[in-house]
């Protein structure tokens, strides 16, 4: 009896314990919500050194909830190709948001370094694809091998976006 009452135990937390492929999508989900919300107070910056904290923040609401998101894929079981494919359609949505969004900071170039901010913005960029990098390489690892291929091109473009962003912050005037 005493058995039953700990196994139930401990089959009722494991779904807890073990993430899975909607924990990742509900993980890309969060992202795509932060990142939006550092985008649109970028888009609004207009030099205003008050400003800047917000950005400041949300910027560092983003990186945490990467690196969480990181977590949860990496406690996440192997996917299933049903899981895996269902990671498809909300990656090109992330993808497509933060090259959006990588768009806008750098259209906003000019303003930060007025403010003398473009070292700052550089090297956020640069933490920023850093985390990026491992939650993709750990999506992608739980991803069933015939269909990695198609799961690295689909984060591709996250890559190629920061790759442009941190190369136009990185050119000094």
């Amino acid at each position: 009896m005493r058995f039953f009452k700990v196994f139930c135990t401990i089959g009722a937390l494991l779904p807890f314990a073990m993430a899975d492929g909607a924990a990742i999508v509900n993980a890309m989900k969060d992202i795509e919500t932060q990142t939006i919300a550092l985008n649109t107070t970028v888009a609004a910056f207009n030099g205003n050194p008050l400003k800047v904290v917000d950005i400041l923040l949300k910027s560092t609401s983003l990186l945490t909830t990467i690196k969480k998101g990181t977590k949860i894929a990496k406690d996440s079981a192997s996917l299933t190709d049903l899981e895996a494919l269902g990671l498809a359609g909300e990656t090109q949505s992330l993808a497509s948001i933060v090259s959006s969004s990588l768009t806008t900071i750098v259209s906003k170039k000019k303003v930060f370094q007025k403010d003398l901010l473009q070292p700052a913005i550089y090297l956020t960029l640069k933490q920023q694809k850093e985390v990026s990098d491992k939650f993709s390489t750990v999506v992608v690892s739980k991803v069933p091998e015939a269909l990695r291929g198609v799961a690295q091109s689909l984060v591709d473009p996250i890559d190629v976006a920061f790759d442009a962003a941190i190369a136009e912050y990185k050119k000094f005037p």
